[in-house]
């Protein structure tokens, strides 16, 4: 890790170059800023919709990234019995999806490994930690444009083009709204997930679907949900 870098004028605090430059294994909530006149790496879990600035790792054994002490920093993985054995089955089982997820998303999923058996749990659970991961990175990034550049210029930044069509016709769409295509994509699979789900455990469908849009509003601040039969995933996420 280094304490010498230094930085002038504007900069983005989520630069993956720039967050290497300080600690190798900088993730993708790890933020760069200052503190007493030193540039540092800070935790940036989200609470309430704001980043942590506790110092990344701050009171852990990995000091310098990843979590503080207060978001996790010090999880060692599933905490009962039945999240341990679904953890171990994952490793046996299903290492190749486990092996897809990064540092962050595997905290994310371990927690989620807690959370109440359901038939579809693996795979619901994994699309759920992915969208989650999604939201939380894309909302952090326009409060923090919203505040430093001002409302214009975060819904910029938020702009995601792509071409369509044979002569190539450009649109754009705002990441991490209802106009999001790969996040409406995704809340479709998980309704489809869920809707299996509930064909195949049916005195179970309601707590199920009430425990997944929970976590859903959870992390959207109560502007996504999702639902089965002929009704599609729901997204009234805005920034």
């Amino acid at each position: 890790m280094s304490n010498d870098l230094e930085i002038t004028g504007n900069f983005d605090p989520y630069d993956e170059t720039l967050k290497k430059q300080l600690h190798e294994k900088a993730d993708k909530l790890n933020f760069v800023g200052s503190r007493k006149g030193t540039t540092v790496l800070y935790c940036g879990a989200v609470k309430k919709g704001n980043p942590c600035k506790q110092l990344a790792g701050n009171y852990t054994d990995h000091n310098g990234y990843g979590r503080c002490k207060f978001h996790g920093g010090l999880a060692t993985g599933p905490k009962t019995e039945e999240g341990k054995a679904k953890m171990a089955q994952n490793a046996t089982k299903h290492g190749l999806y486990s092996k897809g997820l990064s540092p962050v998303e595997r905290g994310i999923y371990e927690g989620l490994l807690e959370k109440p058996k359901i038939d579809l749990s693996h795979e619901i659970r994994l699309l759920q930690t992915k969208i989650i991961t999604y939201l939380e990175e894309w909302r952090k990034r326009y409060e923090y444009y919203e505040q430093t550049l001002g409302v214009h210029e975060a819904d910029r930044k938020m702009q995601v083009w792509y071409t369509t069509g044979e002569n190539g016709t450009k649109g754009c769409y705002h990441a991490g709204t209802i106009e999001d295509k790969p996040l409406i994509r995704a809340l479709n699979e998980l309704a489809k997930m869920v809707e299996k789900n509930a064909r195949l455990d049916p005195e179970g469908n309601e707590d199920l679907l009430s425990i997944v849009n929970k976590e859903l509003q959870a992390a959207s601040h109560g502007k996504i949900t999702v639902a089965w039969g002929d009704r599609k995933a729901q997204s009234t996420q805005t920034t």
